[in-house]
């Protein structure tokens, strides 16, 4: 049996579907329905997954609309963290590999052609980077994401917001240097995740905002949200693009960061 109807315009032009992924408990079954929207009708009612779809064999059932359908691992991992708690109401997502239908090939190439707007219509976007991390260490690498920025932050307004005149990094060094911390940044930034087209697209053009309202006091005009998350921990991706751009603008920066973590983090 078949989880899709036709959607009202046939070529995905003005509907799309949206995924109603019904609240539970850690261990129950996911459960969830698809509905068709407009796009007009959609604007900032739900929130869409970016995530990588990893091994396309290794699936993971899950009940869509009643029928039994498979998803991949990392995306069945994706809605566990998602889902909302029992007892409290449904949760509007998007997620290609169940909002588009797969098997239909023409019908499917427009509507992946609509992904920009999905993506911008979004209330907020959730960056899956998969739970294949202890807990500890995502935890431990976004914190220190997060005092490495106000640190430099702190720096950036001293030096009245001219990173020519910003003071090298030196011994002693005011940043952390745990290597243990710097191997889980090189783990983060250079995962399969952050490689992705769609990925890369959504954490630049929604996290940058806070960069640019440290430059021009000012939010950029795509503001929306966008969240990262590893295994059970999560950070504004604006920290992570800011800690790559500070990386981009100071030579010394970058070179203590690939030093301690062993490998490129900023491309």
């Amino acid at each position: 049996m078949s989880i899709y109807q036709t959607l009202r315009d046939e070529d995905g032009r003005s509907h799309l579907r949206l995924l109603r992924l019904q609240p539970g408990d850690a261990d129950d079954d996911i459960e969830c329905t698809l509905e068709t929207v407009t796009y007009e009708d959609s604007d900032n009612r739900y929130e869409a997954i970016s995530y990588c779809w990893g091994d396309a064999k290794d699936t993971v059932p899950l009940a869509c609309n009643g029928v039994q359908t498979l998803v991949t691992r990392n995306l069945h991992g994706a809605l566990r963290r998602f889902r909302p708690p029992r007892g409290t109401a449904a949760r509007s997502l998007w997620a290609d590999a169940l909002c588009i239908n797969q098997q239909n090939n023409e019908k499917k190439g427009k509507q992946v052609d609509r992904m920009g707007e999905v993506f911008a219509n979004a209330s907020r976007v959730l960056v899956w980077l998969g739970s294949n991390v202890d807990d500890t260490t995502a935890v431990d690498t976004f914190a220190m994401i997060c005092e490495i920025n106000q640190y430099l932050d702190k720096v950036f307004v001293q030096c009245q917001k001219n990173f020519k005149i910003m003071p090298i990094l030196s011994k002693p060094y005011p940043i952390c240097l745990e290597e243990k911390k710097w191997l889980g940044v090189a783990a983060l930034l250079n995962s399969p995740s952050f490689h992705r087209v769609w990925t890369i697209q959504v954490i630049y053009i929604l996290g940058i905002s806070k960069f640019n309202y440290l430059i021009h006091g000012q939010e950029a005009a795509l503001a929306r949200e966008c969240i990262v998350f590893w295994g059970n921990a999560e950070i504004d991706a604006a920290d992570v693009v800011e800690l790559c751009l500070l990386c981009g603008f100071e030579t010394d920066l970058r070179n203590m960061v690939q030093n301690f973590a062993h490998a490129p983090v900023v491309r």
